[in-house]
């Protein structure tokens, strides 16, 4: 008798448990929404690396300086913002080559590198020029970017927020039902976004003056995708 009347109260707390969980569960329906704009890059980002080698640490520290200096002093002369301009991961270690199978020390070499931003594209040429004669400086990369591409970002987030909903509630009129709170919303879940590590090419007449020649950016896509998740209710009248 005790052994039924156990099975009997366990069986019935597993009906409570369906039931709650029965009543728990809300009837939903997840959807993504996409949102895309075609943009022309207004920046150019240069990523500079200077180098100065040197029997001795003060003769390398002295030099280098100046190295930093000149080519602060270009961009300077090119009217670049020094609110656009960063040094960073400065430096001076032991150079070090292979002579004979054998590490040997070869004096000190000291680095910097300079970041700096350009609006204006005319600028490209003159300034490639001239850095390209500095002996202890690398032009490591040149990348298209945009100014606005926050901005931009946050007005696509809400045309594919409002696209989610324009899809969740075209499914859900095929069911008889209609949508109701939106219990969850995830931004940007496979975010593909501007590509700015898109190489300058050269355009113009190539009869003409370097310094008349400018950059052609193109256009580039802008995306953005939202994950939502509504809950369905069911419409008056149709129950």
């Amino acid at each position: 008798m005790k052994r039924i009347l156990t099975l009997c109260i366990v069986a019935v707390l597993g009906l409570v448990s369906v039931n709650s969980f029965a009543e728990s569960a809300v009837p939903q329906i997840s959807v993504f929404g996409v949102s895309e704009k075609s943009v022309v890059p207004d920046e150019m980002h240069w990523n500079l690396q200077v180098n100065t080698r040197g029997a001795s640490v003060e003769e390398v520290a002295s030099a280098h300086l100046n190295d930093v200096s000149d080519v602060l002093s270009l961009l300077d002369e090119m009217k670049i913002s020094e609110a656009k301009t960063v040094t960073s991961r400065m430096q001076i270690r032991e150079n070090w080559q292979y002579q004979n199978n054998s590490r040997v020390r070869d004096g000190y070499i000291a680095g910097t590198q300079i970041f700096f931003v350009m609006k204006d594209f005319k600028k490209y040429v003159p300034i490639w020029t001239k850095l390209s004669t500095f002996k202890n400086l690398q032009i490591e990369n040149v990348n298209f970017a945009l100014s606005t591409q926050g901005n931009i970002q946050n007005e696509l987030q809400i045309f594919a927020l409002r696209n989610a909903k324009k899809r969740a509630e075209r499914l859900a009129a095929v069911l008889g039902v209609r949508i109701g709170t939106p219990l969850l919303i995830e931004v940007n879940v496979s975010p593909s976004t501007l590509n700015n590590r898109m190489a300058p090419m050269l355009v113009g007449n190539a009869s003409s003056d370097s310094s008349e020649k400018v950059v052609a950016p193109g256009e580039q896509q802008v995306r953005s995708s939202v994950h939502v998740v509504f809950s369905l209710e069911t419409i008056s009248g149709t129950e």
